[in-house]
């Protein structure tokens, strides 16, 4: 029996889908990556993709949050900009990218760099 998801997984996932087809033939590795796996693959990498999302939005503050909002539209098309689609599915299914949460969640902050918030003193 294959890994249960939450439905929290499963909306990060729809997200990305939906992100993954607005900008498929704009983002040069995603698309020679689809071109080459197709599309069944490129929907698995985006149910992948979804508890690595869900755990770098989950290390955010709620100001931090506040600067990517919305999710849809904000936070998750900085995070798809990061997968190494150069690297294919390969990069997608390495479990290593959990292993680079905070660097992965200042890399997407820093997409949001001119409107994020300023450390308290």
């Amino acid at each position: 029996m294959g890994k249960s998801v939450t439905m929290i997984d499963c909306e990060a996932a729809l997200c990305i889908w939906e992100n993954m087809i607005e900008t498929r033939d704009v983002n040069g590795p995603m698309d020679s990556t689809w071109h080459t796996m197709g599309s069944v693959a490129m929907r698995h990498a985006a149910i992948a993709l979804a508890p690595v999302a869900c755990a770098i939005w989950d290390t955010m503050s709620d100001d931090e949050q506040q600067v990517c909002i919305p999710y849809d539209w904000g936070f998750i098309p900085a995070f798809v900009g990061l997968v190494d689609w150069a690297h294919g599915i390969d990069w997608v299914n390495n479990t290593a990218a959990i292993d680079n949460i905070d660097e992965m969640r200042a890399a997407v902050l820093a997409t949001f760099a001119e409107c994020a918030p300023t450390p308290s003193l």
